[in-house]
């Protein structure tokens, strides 16, 4: 029902304007997942550590996500999926400041394809306040392929 783990993320950005950001991201998270006769609820709370370059300092982001699954009978490979995640900067820096940074709001199916793949499909709205820039809001039609090992 719990899992911990970490990891490592590297992202290049190409931003319209300026140069191409590069971020190295190591990371922790904690998850729990439980049942119930509706379906299956999984609670992940992740903590990022953000060296961007060209920042002043290291951005420590939290990332909370609550995730809902309910099948469309019972024994199917179906089911309506939905989350909301929130994304939190706990400092400031240069390029960030602290307080939300997103929200990711999805709605669609998942496909359990075996015990090892999944795929998902649907809309995935994601907010991003503007921190006295221009909020943004972008609408997604999301796919997601998930693989266990």
């Amino acid at each position: 029902r719990s899992a911990a783990g970490s990891g490592y993320v590297y992202v290049r950005g190409y931003p319209a304007s300026g140069p191409t950001l590069i971020e190295h991201r190591p990371f922790a998270h904690f998850a729990w997942t439980g049942r119930t006769t509706a379906g299956t609820l999984t609670m992940r709370t992740r903590v990022e550590f953000r060296f961007v370059e060209g920042n002043n300092r290291m951005v420590t982001r939290l990332r909370q996500q609550v995730r809902f699954s309910h099948p469309f009978r019972q024994g199917s490979r179906l089911a309506l999926v939905g989350y909301d995640e929130i994304f939190l900067h706990l400092n400031d820096s240069d390029r960030n400041v602290s307080g939300v940074d997103q929200n990711r709001a999805f709605a669609g199916i998942s496909d359990t394809v075996n015990a090892a793949v999944r795929f998902e499909v649907g809309y995935l709205n994601q907010y991003a306040p503007g921190h006295g820039a221009r909020a943004r809001m972008n609408h997604v039609l999301s796919g997601a392929l998930a693989i266990s090992f």
